[in-house]
């Protein structure tokens, strides 16, 4: 079940104030996912499936409707993602979990104007070509990496991809080292997570102004 915080919702009211929300398109056009009309939008739903060119015809369907939320769910995609699945499609919210998603490019291209939360969950593995790079996301207000084994936090991952970032979470990995300046010019951050990890300490330097920013640091 997704759980929605209010906040959010208010700010996805806000997002689609002036846009019309569009009712699902029909059940075969995008097997093997569904689509489900809630009070606050649709919410599109990938689960148990591996076939990379079943999700393209499934997105391709989905091009220039306004999608509340995405759930991949046990997606175990060996063959790399196409470059312009998210084109043209309009996603608020996307949520990965128990999932191998490999793309030709940095990870979300095409959702730079929609994307505000990105959750990559449990077990997920998130690659581009041969290591992980989000695609410039400026609206992203949220970015949740739980429980994925991470050992560090690079200075490239971030830096110049959020600018509008808010909140970061990186609970529960093994993460030991994150690179100087990892943070440093994420300006409107303001709540950063990292608890369960092995840290030993965390610099200053790694974060844009903390003192007038950053009211939440749990380590």
């Amino acid at each position: 079940m997704l759980l929605i915080p209010v906040y959010f919702i208010y700010t996805l009211f806000v997002a689609f104030a002036s846009c019309a929300i569009t009712d699902c398109p029909y059940k075969e056009d995008i097997e093997p996912c569904y689509c489900r009309k809630v009070a606050y939008g649709l919410i599109v739903v990938c689960t148990n499936f591996n076939s990379t060119s079943s999700l393209e015809r499934a997105f391709k369907r989905m091009r220039n409707y306004y999608v509340t939320s995405v759930l991949f769910h046990r997606l175990n995609l060996t063959d790399a993602l196409p470059n312009d699945l998210f084109h043209d499609t309009h996603i608020n919210q996307f949520i990965v979990e128990n999932s191998t998603l490999k793309f030709s490019q940095p990870a979300f291209t095409g959702l730079d104007d929609t994307l505000l939360s990105l959750s990559v969950g449990k077990y997920s593995v998130i690659k581009s070509k041969d290591d992980f790079t989000l695609a410039r996301l400026s609206k992203l207000q949220e970015f949740k990496m739980k429980s994925n084994n991470l050992v560090n936090i690079r200075s490239t991952w971030l830096n110049g991809k959020l600018p509008n970032v808010r909140t970061l979470v990186f609970d529960n990995n093994d993460i030991t080292e994150i690179e100087e300046a990892a943070f440093s010019k994420l300006s409107k951050l303001e709540s950063i997570s990292m608890a369960n990890n092995e840290l030993i300490s965390v610099n200053r330097s790694m974060f844009s102004k903390p003192e007038l920013t950053i009211w939440r640091l749990s380590i």
